[in-house]
């Protein structure tokens, strides 16, 4: 995913352009689930299931959307 989509998706959960080009300079990851899906092998290394970050992901520092049919989950970095 280039960087335009991330900031987009960003946008979309919320953040101005700016906000979202600082997150990602500090790390925060933007995943495209619908092309690699949240297999439980990941959510294992993050300590996070799909399931907890679609009901409390804020809680994590997760976030779920859905923007055009294409699902995300953004990792911030605080």
């Amino acid at each position: 995913m280039d960087r335009e989509e991330e900031i987009k998706v960003l946008m979309v959960d919320h953040c101005t352009k700016d906000e979202a080009i600082k997150h990602l300079k500090t790390g925060t990851t933007v995943y495209n689930i619908t092309k690699e899906p949240w297999d439980e092998t990941y959510a294992d290394e993050v300590g996070i299931s799909l399931r907890e970050i679609k009901e409390n992901g804020r809680k994590y520092d997760f976030s779920y959307l859905k923007v055009d049919d294409v699902e995300y989950i953004i990792e911030y970095v605080l």
